[in-house]
């Protein structure tokens, strides 16, 4: 837009000044004809230098429209490199990401044991085996409700050097009865040595990480995972175990009603 219009002032302005410089040379010229002497050579003088100072502006503005040209070019292009940059990053992220989803959806399959099982203890144990093994975590307890005594008790373990040392717990004792009341995934970070011995079921393994996240049926928890791990626990580990223990209670529901 801004091309156009100096464009069209360069037009413009030619033609104002060829229209005066007719003008004026027809007024000189009818003049001098009428006085002898120096009054053309005065004349055509005044003419050359107008018609100088003419071509000197046009060419300036004829530079000036080049130079605008090219910038609203270099812009264009700029512009146009941008777009494709971001249509090309926003193409990937969409492929980052539907990757990232069909993987997680291979990840919770294997992780969520498939077949008959004859009770909930059996199928808490393979999901805890099977947990371990796709999330590398080292050590893993699972906890059953014992509705008559509302005690959480031993089920089963994963890689455990200290079974006999596992105590039952009720809602709201240590870490595992916690998570009991708040119905909620909870993630331990670096552990102090003598409070983890204390108060977790692992032992002496001493992880960097420990995760309590309950199984829930009805709005009640009826198992509790405490799973431990040496890595970090990221922002997408943490929405993939949500996921998987949204599946495990709906598997467990069906197994209890069965």
């Amino acid at each position: 837009m801004q091309i156009e219009k100096s464009k069209r002032n360069i037009i413009f302005l030619f033609i104002a000044k060829a229209i005066l410089i007719t003008s004026l040379l027809i007024v000189f010229w009818d003049s001098g004809s009428k006085e002898q002497g120096l009054a053309p050579f005065i004349i055509y003088l005044f003419i050359i230098l107008l018609l100088g100072y003419t071509i000197n502006e046009i060419i300036k503005a004829i530079n000036s429209y080049k130079q605008q040209s090219e910038q609203a070019l270099k812009d264009a292009v700029s512009a146009e490199r941008i777009k494709l940059i971001k249509e090309f990053e926003e193409k990937s992220e969409e492929a980052n990401s539907t990757s990232n989803d069909e993987k997680n959806e291979e990840i919770i399959k294997s992780i969520i044991p498939k077949g008959a099982y004859k009770n909930v203890d059996s199928f808490a144990k393979k999901a805890l085996s099977n947990l371990a093994y796709q999330m590398e975590f080292i050590q893993g307890v699972v906890y059953l409700k014992d509705k008559k005594k509302d005690l959480y008790n031993f089920s089963s373990g994963f890689a455990l050097t200290n079974k006999e040392e596992i105590k039952s717990f009720k809602s709201g004792e240590n870490l595992g009865g916690q998570t009991a009341v708040s119905k909620d995934i909870s993630y331990i970070t670096d552990i102090p040595e003598d409070y983890f011995e204390a108060e977790s079921g692992l032992g002496k393994s001493r992880p960097k990480n420990l995760i309590f996240a309950p199984v829930i049926v009805d709005d009640e928890v009826i198992a509790i995972f405490e799973l431990s791990s040496f890595k970090d626990i990221t922002d997408s580990s943490k929405k993939l175990i949500k996921i998987v223990f949204n599946e495990l209670s709906d598997k467990m529901k069906l197994l209890i009603q069965s």
